[in-house]
């Protein structure tokens, strides 16, 4: 989970929607762990590829939150400013990481 003190409500907002939207969670992030997961057990893993890599995965998260919660005067990249964004892609790729040394498959 997110910092409640180091992250606007925003981030939290966008994390907590891509973690528990089945369609988000399969569609986006899903694809982009098992990429990073072979990356990573070839030994080719790069964090800040791996940010790039999540940071288009949480794009497209907040395009669809945006869709389904957002107003149609708001812009999805003004609902979701770019720094709260960088900032859930670098959680949640270190997320993935404790998770790989944890020993948790993706597949």
């Amino acid at each position: 989970m997110i910092n409640v003190d180091r992250y606007s409500h925003e981030a939290i907002e966008l994390q907590l929607y891509l973690e528990n939207d089945n369609a988000a969670w399969h569609a986006y992030y899903l694809p982009v762990c098992r990429t990073l997961a072979r990356k990573h057990n070839r030994g080719e893993f790069n964090r800040d590829l791996g940010i790039k890599a999540m940071r288009r995965c949480v794009d497209n998260a907040a395009k669809q939150y945006n869709l389904e919660h957002g107003s149609m005067t708001t812009a999805w990249h003004d609902l979701f400013p770019k720094g709260d964004r960088d900032r859930v892609a670098e959680h949640l790729v270190d997320r993935f990481l404790d998770a790989l040394r944890a020993g948790c498959p993706f597949w």
